[in-house]
């Protein structure tokens, strides 16, 4: 059954784009005003990240958020064949971003990359080109198995490599003892477990927010020079990338000064475009106290 699904995906993923974005159109009606998906949990994390938009504008930014979603759902569908030239036409990163790794790799020192769930992150697959780097790709395993790999082939199809983000420091230090440098990719917006030891609390977009401070350790442990990724969608539905520098000498920084940086970064891309980013993931279902919120 999975390889009869999979030859359908396959088979679909092959048509124009023009179809897909007929297909998201479709999907766009059905999960907004049929389905209405997730319409609770996006309408209150909107009205609760702005709370001086009006209903008006915040029902405005979860339509274009649906449309953006849908979007975004038949992109990864042909990201399963899509060919180089074609995803080279869609995304863009800046010469000034490729200067700095090219720098930093004659530097022999290791990259992390954060990016946040800002669509279409998945595009960020054809980075692998543009560096000598072994680029690691940080995901969570998926319950089912078949749409794993599915997601694991799909970004390894440029030279990345899809790593368990559990074992994001085992591996870049098994391949720093075979010579390699790493850049890690990380979507650093996860929700972390309420109990995990390495979660920082840090407001975000008007909320205490939990985030996942492992990123710093690491950093600290490799002495990892730390970007994060801007995403922007611009006109046709393609986008530009942007790396800015969070830091150079994480030794140096305090334990919550790559988060709190990155979370900034973040937090202003999403101000910017507040309807590319991923408003239906339950972000806050679990809410620290204000009160304890780190200053």
């Amino acid at each position: 059954m999975n390889k009869v699904l999979e030859r359908v995906l396959r088979l679909v993923s092959k048509m124009p784009f023009g179809f897909h974005y007929a297909l998201s159109r479709i999907a766009y009606i059905l999960l907004f005003y049929l389905i209405r998906y997730r319409r609770q949990t996006v309408y209150s994390n909107l009205t609760n990240s702005f709370p001086n938009k009006g209903k008006k504008e915040i029902s405005q930014i979860a339509k274009k958020f649906y449309q953006n979603f849908c979007d975004f759902i038949v992109e990864i569908l042909k990201l399963i064949t899509i060919d180089e030239k074609q995803l080279h036409q869609k995304i863009s990163l800046s010469p000034q971003s490729i200067s700095l790794m090219h720098y930093w790799y004659g530097k022999k020192r290791n990259i992390i990359v954060l990016s946040g769930h800002v669509f279409n992150w998945e595009y960020c697959i054809v980075f692998p080109r543009f560096t000598d780097y072994k680029v690691l790709v940080t995901y969570q395993p998926l319950k089912s198995k078949f749409w794993e790999n599915i997601i694991k082939s799909m970004r390894e199809r440029f030279g990345g490599i899809a790593i368990d983000y559990k074992m994001t420091f085992r591996e870049i230090i098994k391949y720093k003892n075979n010579n390699y440098l790493t850049l890690t990719w990380i979507c650093g917006d996860q929700m972390p477990r309420f109990d995990s030891k390495v979660a920082a609390n840090i407001p975000f977009l008007n909320q205490p927010t939990y985030f996942f401070n492992g990123t710093n350790s690491i950093a600290k442990k490799t002495n990892a020079v730390v970007f994060f990724l801007e995403m922007k969608k611009e006109k046709n539905k393609k986008y530009k990338a942007v790396y800015h520098l969070i830091t150079d000498n994480p030794k140096s920084v305090d334990d919550l000064f790559i988060m709190k940086k990155y979370s900034g970064l973040l937090e202003k891309l999403i101000e910017e475009q507040p309807d590319n980013w991923l408003w239906s993931h339950k972000r806050w279902k679990n809410m620290p106290d204000k009160e304890k919120m780190s200053e």
